[in-house]
């Protein structure tokens, strides 16, 4: 530390007073073999902190003043660059100051501010816009601008007071700027929400702001629910100028010489929380093809990212979950489905362990539903390889199990893998019951739709087991999921 002659701030004892000057000239003129540009700081006792120092008014008697280098200060205004000046028990103050480069502290500092925005700015452009919220069971109703509060506070004030309703059709601006912090609230779900959701949306408006319940409306609340629709139809436009995604793929300058009609939406269809997300930052539709063969073995982390649900886990505890009261629904089916169901269900009695359980519930499920299991997973013999594999090649989407040729139904299988257009995509699962969990993965993956063969089997999938658009059921699944939760 190199420590200057000492200066006065022009703060001399004159009859056991002290005068100062009234700027700071003169203090930079004492400074002024420091290289580059600098401001002074003056330490504020009120506020503990550094303040920016006008004039030597500011000054306490034996205070604290810093002198920062203007290069240094926007990166690391308290390194080791800044200079101190300190006033010294005398009348007179000592400036100390370091070199004048910076200190090696100061420039990894500066180095690594830079790297960490650098390093972010790929995650935040990559994340910012990506859902992490299904559909909430009771919708949030956000907090309005601050004069729509007022005005709401107002007419909430009159319900209380003799339960007049607020007329919000002689307030239009307030309608609308009502419709459309709901419109933003709505995006940050979904995007294109289904009837039923625009009536939940409507209903928690008038549930927590009941005094704008309309008259004569049904519910109170269907005026909100049509208008929110148009509200959100003009939003969207707002988006797709924006460049949201998830909206510029329905525009009709991007379907323009696409095999499809203009009124064909595209939107989720299967609850999917992340349709049609951005690019991530660097990477282009090529890129993110080459990306995307690779992401086939890791299934359970795209489908996380698509419907935020983790895949596998929630798969697996909720079917052990329902384990006990499936087999006793099965029980009690008669018919051809329901011998084919007890002898399914033999097997456990033969090896009861977990895997065992769970592959023979869900055979029985598919048959339950009156579907053909072995239109879900095929069984082969490891000598028959021939067969097999021309069996597999014409199969559309599926499991493929492979057993030695003198196993028990009780052993576990050699191989257990998914298949796809005739092409194994996975193999070496191991379980069925994880290869059913993967096979719904590659389906959101790939944007495939349900075998037509085995839609309630993965209705039940996606619905029951993953709670995943569970609100709309079709009758044959929701009597099943009655006797479940019954």
């Amino acid at each position: 530390m190199v420590t200057l002659s000492a200066v006065h701030w022009e703060a001399e004892q004159q009859n056991g007073r002290q005068t100062k000057a009234r700027s700071t000239d003169h203090i930079e003129e004492k400074v002024a073999t420091f290289s580059g540009d600098f401001r002074l700081q003056y330490l504020d006792t009120d506020f503990d902190d550094f303040l920016n120092l006008t004039s030597t008014l500011d000054l306490q008697d034996k205070g604290t003043v810093k002198v920062v280098a203007q290069s240094a200060y926007d990166v690391c205004s308290l390194s080791s660059a800044d200079t101190d000046i300190r006033s010294s028990t005398s009348a007179d103050t000592d400036i100390r100051s370091s070199t004048s480069s910076p200190s090696p502290s100061c420039l990894s500092v500066s180095q690594t501010t830079s790297d960490v925005a650098s390093a972010s700015t790929s995650e935040l452009s990559s994340s910012t816009t990506l859902r992490s919220e299904t559909w909430p069971t009771n919708f949030p109703i956000p907090k309005f601008p601050y004069e729509v509060e007022l005005e709401l506070q107002k007419a909430h004030e009159e319900f209380l007071n003799d339960g007049t309703l607020l007329n919000i059709d002689l307030k239009p601006k307030l309608k609308s700027e009502i419709l459309k912090s709901l419109a933003a609230e709505v995006v940050k779900y979904k995007v294109y929400p289904r009837i039923e959701e625009y009536e939940e949306v409507a209903k928690a408006l008038i549930t927590k702001h009941p005094y704008l319940q309309e008259k004569g409306s049904v519910g109170g609340f269907y005026g909100w629910k049509i208008s929110l629709q148009w509200k959100m139809a003009n939003y969207r436009r707002t988006l797709r100028a924006a460049g949201c995604s998830e909206v510029k793929i329905n525009s009709l300058k991007h379907k323009h010489g696409e095999n499809t009609s203009p009124n064909q939406v595209k939107k989720p269809k299967k609850a999917e929380v992340n349709f049609y997300p951005d690019y991530p930052a660097g990477e282009n539709k090529q890129s993110l093809e080459e990306e995307r063969l690779a992401l086939l073995s890791e299934i359970a982390a795209e489908f996380t990212r698509i419907t935020t649900v983790p895949l596998i886990q929630t798969f697996m505890s909720k079917l052990d979950g329902y384990t006990s009261k499936l087999a006793s629904i099965y029980r009690r089916k008669g018919g051809t489905a329901g011998r084919q169901i007890w002898k399914l269900m033999a097997t456990i009695d033969e090896n009861d362990t977990i895997s065992t359980r769970r592959a023979c519930i869900l055979r029985a499920l598919s048959v339950y539903l009156n579907e053909d299991y072995e239109n879900l997973m095929k069984e082969y013999a490891d000598t028959d390889f021939e067969n097999s594999e021309r069996d597999m090649a014409n199969t559309v989407i599926g499991i493929y199990i492979i057993r030695p040729e003198d196993a028990e139904a009780c052993d576990p299988p050699s191989d257990v893998g998914l298949i796809v257009e005739g092409v194994t995509v996975l193999q070496n699962i191991g379980d069925v019951t994880k290869a059913c969990a993967l096979l719904l993965g590659v389906i959101y993956c790939l944007n495939l739709s349900y075998p037509s063969d085995l839609k309630y089997t993965f209705e039940f999938f996606q619905k029951v087991l993953l709670g995943l658009d569970a609100q709309k059921l079709s009758h044959k699944i929701q009597v099943l999921k009655n006797k479940l939760v019954g």
